[in-house]
């Protein structure tokens, strides 16, 4: 059996829903990338994937898969932040709460705050209607820099009938909207989320 059959396997016995379960947490971890403001998200959330079917094939228990993809989603974006040189959700919890325990900045705080944020987002994308949702979700998923990306996001505008300009402007607009929801919707003493731009 493949690796990806053994992650399917464990996410159900009914091999239609447990595609749909993985469909639905590959998307959450390419909304976790994106959120986080990391270049490729959609090869990120299959990299994460990917790992975990490797834990799996070793031979690894894991009780709750959906759980345990967001730890190993935090490792990767960890890794991607040592390269690209961002800042992470860690270091800035660092700059606010100086006096806590390295450990706990690195495990509680950080996981509860991703987690907070990522619901949020689901709820503010949620609220849009499903035409603007999805081309959020498409255009911030878009992979590759430069004239790659540029070339993708002409194609993206074209299949929405609309120009390259008028789409960097809605989404300009949107982004803006979804960083102010999820702003409101995380509270008054949270962080600042981190931007997609």
């Amino acid at each position: 059996m493949s690796e990806l059959n053994i992650l399917i396997h464990h996410l159900g016995p009914d091999k239609d829903r447990a595609w749909a379960k993985y469909r639905a947490l590959h998307q959450r971890l390419t909304r976790f990338f994106i959120w986080r403001g990391i270049s490729r998200p959609q090869e990120l959330a299959d990299k994460t994937l990917d790992r975990i079917a490797e834990k799996l094939n070793e031979g690894e228990s894991i009780r709750d898969i959906e759980q345990f993809s967001g730890g190993v989603a935090r490792n990767i974006a960890r890794e991607e932040a040592r390269i690209s040189k961002t800042i992470s959700i860690e270091e800035l919890v660092a700059r606010d709460l100086p006096n806590s325990p390295p450990e706990d900045l690195a495990g509680k705080a950080a996981a509860v705050e991703e987690e907070r944020m990522l619901t949020c987002l689901d709820e503010c994308l949620a609220r849009q209607e499903p035409r603007k949702r999805q081309l959020a979700l498409e255009y911030y998923s878009i992979n590759g820099e430069g004239d790659k990306q540029k070339d993708a996001r002409i194609r993206l505008a074209h299949e929405y009938g609309i120009k390259l300009g008028a789409l960097r402007t809605r989404m300009a607009r949107l982004r803006d909207q979804l960083e102010s929801c999820v702003t409101n919707c995380i509270g008054p003493n949270a962080l600042t989320p981190i931007s997609t731009r």
